[in-house]
């Protein structure tokens, strides 16, 4: 039950972070982007898939901690995992979740 509350207020955060802090930024900067060499065409169908692209990332990246406290409770995926994939390469057999998406150790190097 905690996690749960917990993943439904970070979720909340995400879309108002997202919503309230990012979209304005993001639609300014495209919006004032070339406006000297173009007139900016903001189209209903491009507007909503930025909203969803940007909402859908936030909630993504603000869950991920509530997903990883998910797997090591249900032994998917160990601590000891975790950590020694911060440190070195990643053991398939520690961690198959974490072996699958090894990518993420760029944004750790």
């Amino acid at each position: 039950m905690p996690t749960f509350v917990l993943g439904l207020g970070l979720f909340a955060a995400g879309i108002a972070m997202a919503y309230f802090v990012d979209l304005p930024l993001t639609i300014r900067f495209l919006l004032l982007l070339g406006a000297e060499w173009f007139t900016p065409a903001l189209t209903a169908g491009s507007y909503m898939s930025l909203v969803l692209r940007l909402l859908m990332a936030f909630v993504l990246a603000l869950e991920l901690p509530v997903v990883l406290v998910v797997l090591t409770a249900r032994d998917v995926c160990g601590l000891r995992a975790l950590e020694y994939d911060r440190a070195g390469p990643v053991d398939s057999e520690q961690c198959p979740i974490r072996a699958a998406g090894s990518s993420w150790r760029l944004f750790h190097a």
